[in-house]
């Protein structure tokens, strides 16, 4: 399939369970992300959360997971 990926890193490390943000301080820590795919198959948006190992995705417009 194909598609556009939009991905953004973020300078920050979040727990959603915890509702915690910091800051990335090393080069070593993973980051968040935030990521947009568009394709034939619809528009996804995509949010990883560092602290968590966590990936929350929503559907945008009429598709569905």
């Amino acid at each position: 399939m194909r598609g556009i990926l939009v991905l953004a890193v973020l300078t920050i490390k979040s727990s959603y369970s915890q509702n915690v943000e910091l800051a990335v301080a090393h080069a070593g820590d993973a980051p968040d992300t935030v990521q947009w795919w568009i394709g034939e198959g619809g528009c996804w948006r995509l949010r990883t959360y560092a602290i968590d190992h966590d990936i929350h995705r929503s559907g945008i417009g009429s598709s569905s997971l």
